[in-house]
Protein backbone atom coordinates (compact mmCIF):
# COMPACT_ATOMS: atom_id res chain seq x y z
CA UNK A 1 0.00 0.00 0.00
CA UNK A 2 1.33 3.43 -0.94
CA UNK A 3 2.05 5.82 1.90
CA UNK A 4 -0.19 8.85 1.89
CA UNK A 5 1.16 11.59 -0.34
CA UNK A 6 1.93 14.79 1.58
CA UNK A 7 0.39 18.20 1.02
CA UNK A 8 3.35 20.47 0.44
CA UNK A 9 3.27 24.19 1.35
CA UNK A 10 5.28 25.53 -1.61
CA UNK A 11 4.50 25.62 -5.33
CA UNK A 12 8.09 24.87 -6.35
CA UNK A 13 8.63 21.15 -6.99
CA UNK A 14 11.05 19.73 -4.46
CA UNK A 15 11.58 16.35 -2.85
CA UNK A 16 11.74 17.90 0.63
CA UNK A 17 9.36 16.10 2.96
CA UNK A 18 8.27 13.63 0.29
CA UNK A 19 7.46 9.96 0.92
CA UNK A 20 9.68 8.94 -2.04
CA UNK A 21 6.76 7.87 -4.17
CA UNK A 22 9.06 7.52 -7.22
CA UNK A 23 11.20 5.00 -5.32
CA UNK A 24 8.32 2.65 -4.59
CA UNK A 25 7.37 1.31 -8.02
CA UNK A 26 8.69 0.22 -11.39
CA UNK A 27 6.78 1.13 -14.55
CA UNK A 28 7.45 -0.70 -17.82
CA UNK A 29 5.84 0.13 -21.15
CA UNK A 30 4.10 -2.79 -22.86
CA UNK A 31 2.39 -3.20 -26.22
CA UNK A 32 -1.30 -2.37 -26.29
CA UNK A 33 -3.14 -5.70 -26.09
CA UNK A 34 -4.90 -6.60 -29.32
CA UNK A 35 -5.17 -10.40 -29.31
CA UNK A 36 -6.64 -12.95 -26.91
CA UNK A 37 -3.24 -14.09 -25.69
CA UNK A 38 -2.32 -10.44 -24.90
CA UNK A 39 -5.57 -9.82 -23.02
CA UNK A 40 -4.86 -13.03 -21.15
CA UNK A 41 -1.36 -11.83 -20.23
CA UNK A 42 -2.68 -8.52 -18.88
CA UNK A 43 -5.30 -10.46 -16.93
CA UNK A 44 -2.57 -12.76 -15.58
CA UNK A 45 -0.45 -9.78 -14.47
CA UNK A 46 -3.41 -8.23 -12.67
CA UNK A 47 -4.03 -11.43 -10.72
CA UNK A 48 -0.79 -10.69 -8.82
CA UNK A 49 -0.52 -8.44 -5.76
CA UNK A 50 1.14 -5.07 -6.26
CA UNK A 51 0.54 -4.93 -10.02
CA UNK A 52 -1.50 -2.41 -11.96
CA UNK A 53 -1.78 -1.61 -15.66
CA UNK A 54 -2.29 1.92 -16.90
CA UNK A 55 -2.83 3.83 -20.13
CA UNK A 56 -1.38 7.33 -20.34
CA UNK A 57 -2.54 10.37 -22.31
CA UNK A 58 -0.56 9.22 -25.36
CA UNK A 59 -2.36 5.83 -25.23
CA UNK A 60 0.84 4.05 -24.20
CA UNK A 61 0.26 1.02 -21.95
CA UNK A 62 2.33 0.34 -18.82
CA UNK A 63 2.57 -2.38 -16.23
CA UNK A 64 3.36 -0.90 -12.82
CA UNK A 65 4.97 -3.04 -10.15
CA UNK A 66 4.85 -1.86 -6.55
CA UNK A 67 8.36 -2.48 -5.22
CA UNK A 68 10.32 -0.36 -2.78
CA UNK A 69 13.87 0.49 -3.86
CA UNK A 70 16.48 -1.19 -1.67
CA UNK A 71 18.49 2.05 -1.54
CA UNK A 72 15.69 3.99 0.15
CA UNK A 73 16.51 4.60 3.81
CA UNK A 74 14.05 4.96 6.71
CA UNK A 75 13.94 8.76 6.17
CA UNK A 76 12.90 8.28 2.49
CA UNK A 77 16.32 9.38 1.27
CA UNK A 78 18.49 7.60 -1.30
CA UNK A 79 21.56 5.90 0.20
CA UNK A 80 23.28 5.94 -3.22
CA UNK A 81 22.16 9.39 -4.38
CA UNK A 82 25.53 10.37 -5.90
CA UNK A 83 25.82 7.08 -7.80
CA UNK A 84 22.12 6.48 -8.48
CA UNK A 85 21.03 5.14 -11.88
CA UNK A 86 20.70 7.64 -14.73
CA UNK A 87 16.95 6.89 -14.86
CA UNK A 88 16.63 8.22 -11.30
CA UNK A 89 18.79 11.23 -12.05
CA UNK A 90 16.69 12.11 -15.12
CA UNK A 91 13.36 11.75 -13.31
CA UNK A 92 11.71 15.15 -12.96
CA UNK A 93 9.92 15.78 -9.68
CA UNK A 94 7.43 17.78 -11.77
CA UNK A 95 6.17 14.36 -12.99
CA UNK A 96 5.62 13.22 -9.41
CA UNK A 97 1.99 12.78 -8.34
CA UNK A 98 2.72 14.97 -5.32
CA UNK A 99 3.22 17.90 -7.70
CA UNK A 100 1.34 17.02 -10.86
CA UNK A 101 -2.31 17.98 -11.02
CA UNK A 102 -2.95 15.37 -13.71
CA UNK A 103 -3.21 11.68 -12.87
CA UNK A 104 -0.40 9.47 -14.19
CA UNK A 105 -2.88 7.40 -16.22
CA UNK A 106 -6.15 8.25 -17.92
CA UNK A 107 -7.14 4.61 -17.46
CA UNK A 108 -5.88 2.29 -14.74
CA UNK A 109 -6.65 -1.31 -13.83
CA UNK A 110 -5.78 -2.68 -10.40
CA UNK A 111 -7.58 -6.02 -10.69
CA UNK A 112 -8.28 -8.58 -13.40
CA UNK A 113 -12.01 -8.04 -12.82
CA UNK A 114 -11.67 -4.31 -13.59
CA UNK A 115 -9.82 -5.12 -16.81
CA UNK A 116 -12.23 -7.81 -18.00
CA UNK A 117 -15.25 -5.61 -17.18
CA UNK A 118 -13.67 -2.85 -19.29
CA UNK A 119 -13.13 -5.32 -22.16
CA UNK A 120 -16.72 -6.56 -21.84
CA UNK A 121 -18.09 -2.99 -21.91
CA UNK A 122 -16.34 -2.51 -25.25
CA UNK A 123 -17.49 -5.83 -26.70
CA UNK A 124 -13.95 -7.20 -26.96
CA UNK A 125 -13.77 -10.95 -27.67
CA UNK A 126 -11.15 -11.86 -25.06
CA UNK A 127 -12.42 -15.17 -23.67
CA UNK A 128 -11.22 -18.50 -25.00
CA UNK A 129 -14.15 -20.72 -25.93
CA UNK A 130 -14.06 -24.37 -24.83
CA UNK A 131 -13.55 -25.55 -28.42
CA UNK A 132 -10.76 -23.05 -29.16
CA UNK A 133 -7.22 -24.24 -28.92
CA UNK A 134 -5.29 -21.89 -26.73
CA UNK A 135 -2.22 -20.69 -28.49
CA UNK A 136 0.96 -20.81 -26.48
CA UNK A 137 1.46 -17.34 -25.06
CA UNK A 138 3.78 -15.07 -26.93
CA UNK A 139 6.67 -13.57 -25.08
CA UNK A 140 5.89 -10.53 -23.01
CA UNK A 141 7.49 -7.88 -25.18
CA UNK A 142 8.76 -4.43 -24.50
CA UNK A 143 6.60 -1.91 -26.25
CA UNK A 144 7.49 -1.55 -29.93
CA UNK A 145 9.44 1.70 -29.70
CA UNK A 146 11.46 0.46 -26.72
CA UNK A 147 12.18 -2.81 -28.54
CA UNK A 148 13.47 -0.86 -31.57
CA UNK A 149 15.71 1.23 -29.32
CA UNK A 150 17.13 -1.90 -27.66
CA UNK A 151 17.94 -3.42 -31.05
CA UNK A 152 20.23 -0.53 -31.99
Amino acid sequence: MDPELPVLPTKTPTCEGCVAHCCRYISIEIDRPEAKWQYDQVRWMLLHDGISVGVDEQNDWYVEIQARCGELDDRNLCRSYLTRPKLCEDYSNEECPVWSAAPAYKLEFRTADEFTAWLDERGVDWRYKSHEKRQPPGRLELAGKRRRMAER
